[in-house]
């Protein structure tokens, strides 16, 4: 017998882009941003058949910040 596991990444990143032109100007701009609907996150889980019926289970889950990299 040999055991089994599954695995699953999962997460979410939100992030947007846009331009504008300034009133009395004649320049248009772009622009990148973060955050306004949702928050960006990761997570990881998963479980593992160890012996005899008993299943290890495990979750992780993180926030971060797309233009940065940070949580």
């Amino acid at each position: 017998a040999h055991a089994t596991s599954t695995w699953r990444l999962f997460g979410l990143v939100e992030a947007w882009s846009g331009g504008h032109e300034p009133v009395g100007g004649n320049k248009r701009c772009g622009t990148v941003g973060v955050g306004a609907m949702t928050t960006s996150y990761w997570g990881v889980k998963g479980q593992e058949e160890l012996s005899n019926g008993v299943r290890g289970v495990f979750a992780m889950e993180g926030f971060f910040r797309p233009e940065t990299g940070q949580a």
